[in-house]
C-alpha cells in the first residue's frame, strides 16, 4: 500500500506474515515425540516495513528512507534463549541515474 503525498514523494507500507510446520525424521504415524528420532517445529513469522522516496534533479536522483522490521514465535523441542528473536532494519540509500 503506498501514499504520494505530492508528485516526486512516496511513502509506502508493507506486511506479511508466514506460517510454518516442519516435521523431519523417522516417518511414523504418531505424534513426533513417540518417534526414535525427529524434529518438529512451526514457525510465525511477521514481517513488515515503512518507505519514504523523494526524487529529485528532473526524477534523475532519489533518496529513501526506509524501516523494516521482523518477529518470529517458534514452537520446537529446541532451546532458543530468551525470548522470540526481533529484528528491526534502519536504512538510508541515496539513488542517482
Amino acid at each position: 500500500m503506498f501514499f504520494k503525498p505530492r508528485y516526486n514523494q512516496k511513502l509506502e507500507l508493507s506486511f506479511s506474515s508466514l506460517s510454518e510446520y516442519r516435521y523431519g525424521g523417522e516417518m511414523v504415524d504418531e505424534a513426533a515425540h513417540l518417534a526414535k528420532q525427529s524434529e518438529e517445529r512451526t514457525h510465525y513469522v511477521f514481517m513488515g516495513g515503512l518507505d519514504y522516496q523523494i526524487d529529485f534533479n528532473d526524477e534523475n536522483s532519489s533518496f529513501i528512507l526506509y524501516m523494516a522490521g521482523q518477529k518470529t514465535d517458534r514452537d520446537s523441542g529446541y532451546v532458543y534463549g530468551p525470548g522470540a528473536p526481533r529484528n528491526f532494519y534502519l536504512g538510508l540509500r541515496l539513488h542517482s541515474f
